[in-house]
């Protein structure tokens, strides 16, 4: 579970949601992340890549992470 103290709402994750969260404490790449469950989970990579990516883009939505990738402007 993952409390936000801000507004006090909290998050329950599965247990894929846990290995992501702990990754990102551990200063894991998106790309890194997807490698390691992918080596894990019977799924495509383009489902674990989704997957992924709208687990990280929720916790951004919401505040508790703040991404360091960088957008291409052109």
């Amino acid at each position: 579970m993952v409390l936000d103290l801000s507004s006090n709402a909290y998050f329950r994750l599965n247990e894929m949601g846990i290995e992501i969260w702990r990754k990102i404490e551990d200063g894991a790449d998106e790309e890194s992340i997807v490698d390691d469950l992918t080596s894990k989970y019977d799924a495509e990579r383009s489902q674990i890549a989704g997957d992924v990516r709208g687990f990280i883009e929720g916790l951004e939505t919401a505040g508790l992470i703040v991404s360091g990738r960088v957008e291409n402007s052109q």
